[in-house]
């Protein structure tokens, strides 16, 4: 009776709002919500939206120097477009910076099986939008494409497939769970949380045809050259991981200046 007696008083205690509502730094959950659902859309309508292009390549619909290799340029423009990295984008990987804050922000106060919970409801949602708005954004790779290469294709997108959709989903699974088992084994000064975004991690290694290696480098190469996009995008990888690991510390102060429980794993 007394093990229950605690971990009711716990509960009651974590999820008392009054004692929430006086904690600093904590972000409003409407705004988190909202803020979570805006960079999700964005973030997978530039994955469906670039999935029309590598659609089109696939069955031929692209013509340039030759059938082949009008479909290998294509497919590493898709992929170069959905990461961010063609001309027209003001920073490398947009849909990941903003999904990572969002997403570390929701989960920053909340027990894990909400944060579950909200995150995977918002994602459904987010998939949705992202499925409804893509038509649009393929028009705009294509465009792009044509522009950058002088390659022709079919003026109507081919469309997504099912292997595409279930691609940028996992892309941004896997890249959720890396950003709060992340944040959890921050907390508990512990790297098991961890296993779970490195499963993932291989599960989409085996799905996704360009790796991060290919993007790796050639973002490297291109901040050798000088590119100030390539450059200023590095360059806030280490601070806005630096900024959220600091507001961290000071929301797990503020948990221990109102003696609430840490958030569970």
């Amino acid at each position: 009776m007394n093990t229950i007696a605690a971990i009711a008083a716990i509960r009651s205690t974590f999820f008392d709002s009054s004692r929430l509502d006086k904690m600093r730094f904590k972000v409003n959950p409407i705004f988190s919500i909202t803020l979570l659902y805006l960079s999700q859309t964005f973030f997978l309508w530039m994955f469906f939206s670039s999935e029309g292009l590598e659609v089109m390549a696939m069955k031929g619909w692209i013509s340039g120097l030759s059938t082949h290799d009008a479909a290998l340029i294509a497919m590493k423009f898709a992929s170069d477009w959905r990461h961010g990295m063609t001309s027209g984008w003001l920073l490398y990987m947009p849909g990941f910076f903003a999904s990572a804050i969002a997403t570390w922000l929701c989960s920053e106060t909340r027990p894990l099986r909400r944060v579950i919970t909200e995150i995977t409801a918002v994602t459904l949602l987010a998939a949705l939008t992202a499925s409804l708005l893509a038509p649009a954004g393929s028009l705009l790779v294509i465009e792009s494409f044509h522009r950058e290469t002088g390659f022709s294709c079919r003026s109507e997108s081919a469309g997504q497939s099912v292997i595409g959709t279930f691609r940028g989903l996992l892309t941004l699974v896997f890249w959720s769970s890396l950003v709060i088992c992340g944040q959890r084994g921050l907390i508990r000064r512990s790297l098991n949380p961890l296993v779970i975004p490195a499963g993932l991690g291989l599960l989409l290694a085996g799905v996704r045809p360009v790796t991060v290696d290919d993007l790796t480098v050639l973002w490297i190469h291109r901040v050798i050259a000088g590119d100030v996009v390539a450059i200023i995008s590095l360059t806030l990888m280490p601070c806005t991981a630096t900024l959220l690991i600091w507001r961290q510390r000071r929301i797990e102060s503020e948990f221990q200046r109102l003696r609430l429980p840490k958030p569970s794993l």
